[in-house]
């Protein structure tokens, strides 16, 4: 399910195309990329996933986006709704 994985010297950046079941326990990300509508709510996925930041890629439905970033503002960032996601490390 995990189709890219970006990663640097300090942060691991996973992108998930389909929905996961099982996650290793313990593991923690900084951010997490979802797309093609791979969860159903913020709710599911903070279940499955241990991150800091979401951030929804243009390929999850417009409804779905807006419904999980209303969830929590601060902590997903939906491009879509808000453009590019930039940070500087």
């Amino acid at each position: 399910p995990c189709s890219n994985r970006f990663v640097d010297d300090t942060n691991t950046l996973p992108l998930f195309n389909e929905p996961i079941g099982t996650w290793p326990e313990g593991l923690k990300l900084d951010y997490l990329i979802m797309g093609n509508n791979s969860f159903k709510s913020l709710a599911q996925i903070k279940n499955t996933i241990n991150f800091d930041k979401l951030i929804l890629d243009g390929t999850n439905s417009s409804f779905l986006a807006n419904r999980i970033r209303k969830e929590d503002d601060e902590l997903v960032h939906s491009v879509q709704h808000e453009g590019a996601y930039v940070e500087i490390f």
